[in-house]
This record gives structure tokens, C-alpha cells and sequence, in this order.
């Protein structure tokens, strides 16, 4: 799954409120939305529900999603260390690492795809004129041999 920059906080900050209260649910995490709704436990599990949703992939604590709310457990020792490893924000630092690796590679792939293609179009050229130089050396050395 791909983590974007704007959801790490509001990532980190359901964990840590899972982690300090037991649990973390759309009725004790703040909203996300200024407008006057957004108090409301449905609008609030409207925004949130993606988020929990990556959690519940990263594996990071137990989520449990119905159709008026969703609650996230910790996961003894598993949620707690995740966060003390830097949570979300070192998920994504890796994320983009990787990143730069595969860009890194296929970089590569196309440089050595390029250099393929000019070795095969150089090759005969260069082999024949290598041949062509030692067939004058080797007559060249004949001829100097025969005059002495």
C-alpha cells in the first residue's frame, strides 16, 4: 500500500491514541474537518474510515469496522513497538527509499538496454578493423622477415 505525505500524522496520531487509551475509535479521535458537522460520529467515521483501513493492512492493531463506527485495539507489543520503530513516518521514510532504489534500477536497465544496443552496432565494425590490423601487422612482419 502506498502512504501519501499528508496521512502519516493523521496515521500516527490514531496510534498513539489507541496506544494511550486502549483503544481508538471515530467518537475519541478529533476531527479532521473544520466545519460544523464534523462533530458528528458519522462524518467523523466517513473520515476516518480509510485511515483505518491502513492500519488494518499494515498490520499495526486490530480493526474492527461496522456500519456506524469503527474502533482500533493495539496489539500487545506489536503496536507499541511499532511506534517506539517511528510508526507511520518511518513506513513512509522507506517507502520513498524504495522508491529511489526501483528508480535507481530501472535507470540502469535503461542505460544497459542503451549500451547493448550501441556494443551490438559497434562490434562487427570494430572487429573487423581489428582483423584488418592484424592482417597488415602480420604481412607487414612477413615482408621484414623475407628481407633479411
Amino acid at each position: 500500500m502506498t502512504l501519501h505525505k499528508d496521512d502519516i500524522d493523521i496515521l500516527d496520531r490514531i496510534i498513539e491514541i489507541a496506544v494511550e487509551k486502549g483503544h481508538a475509535s471515530n467518537k475519541n479521535l478529533p476531527s479532521l474537518d473544520k466545519s460544523d458537522k464534523s462533530h458528528l460520529d458519522k462524518v467523523k467515521d466517513i473520515e476516518y474510515r480509510p485511515y483505518f483501513k491502513i492500519i488494518e493492512e499494515f498490520e499495526v492493531a486490530h480493526v474492527s469496522l461496522t456500519l456506524d463506527s469503527a474502533y482500533v485495539q493495539p496489539i500487545e507489543l506489536t503496536t507499541e513497538r511499532f511506534q517506539k520503530n517511528g510508526g507511520f513516518k518511518e513506513e513512509y521514510r522507506k517507502q520513498q527509499q524504495q522508491l529511489g532504489v526501483e528508480k535507481l534500477q530501472t535507470l540502469k536497465k535503461i542505460n544497459d538496454a542503451r549500451l547493448s544496443q550501441w556494443h551490438k552496432n559497434t562490434y562487427w565494425w570494430t572487429f573487423g578493423i581489428a582483423i584488418a590490423g592484424f592482417i597488415m601487422a602480420f604481412v607487414s612482419l612477413i615482408l621484414l622477415f623475407n628481407r633479411r
